[in-house]
């Protein structure tokens, strides 16, 4: 599995938890950083599956 550039620059954010997908079109990924508690997104080219039948 090849990272987003995005989310391998974040040197000072190791210990990233709790992804999820957003944005309107799905395909933007947001991250808790465990220890700063930092909020860091990406965008991918892949959209994100709905789960729980949410829309």
């Amino acid at each position: 599995m090849v990272r987003p550039p995005a989310i391998n620059e974040a040197a000072n954010h190791n210990h990233r938890t709790n992804i999820a997908f957003g944005g309107p079109d799905d395909k933007t990924i947001y991250m808790m950083e465990a220890m700063s508690g930092d909020v860091l997104c990406a965008q991918v080219p892949v959209a994100g599956k709905k789960v729980f039948g949410l829309s």
